[in-house]
């Protein structure tokens, strides 16, 4: 066993610095589509309407400019935080394919894990 690669974890930590597998890309219409289709199938986004779009719309008003009003509104928040979330993880992507700050990234992450890890394992359950 002498020489043998440790298994799992362990192993991945001493990987070779820069080992990120490529990401097959796909067409722009195939993501906006598969994110449309995620939105618009998301039970929580369904709820959240439901729940605070009733306090915007005045009953007496016509329904119809009430409800493009409201979606142009989110249109446009969404658009803004969105592109920022985009910009975030560009500069992020920059950060994590360098060689040094992956390994920084795999050995803060492990210990968190080990430490919650070894946390769960002495914490003792109460009995009624």
């Amino acid at each position: 066993m002498a020489g043998a690669d440790p298994p799992g974890p362990i192993r991945l930590g001493r990987s070779a610095d820069g080992d990120v597998d490529a990401v097959p890309l796909s067409s722009a219409r195939r993501r906006f589509f598969t994110g449309l289709l995620t939105n618009v199938t998301n039970p929580k986004g369904i709820v959240f309407m439901a729940a605070v779009l009733p306090q915007f719309i005045d009953p007496a008003r016509p329904l119809l400019p009430q409800l493009c009003i409201l979606a142009a509104t989110m249109v446009c928040i969404d658009l803004v935080v969105l592109h920022g979330y985009a910009l975030l993880a560009e500069r992020a992507q920059r950060v994590f394919h360098n060689p040094r700050a992956l390994r920084w990234q795999r050995r803060v992450f492990g210990g968190t894990l080990m430490s919650l890890g070894a946390a769960l394992f002495f914490m003792k359950r109460q009995t009624s």
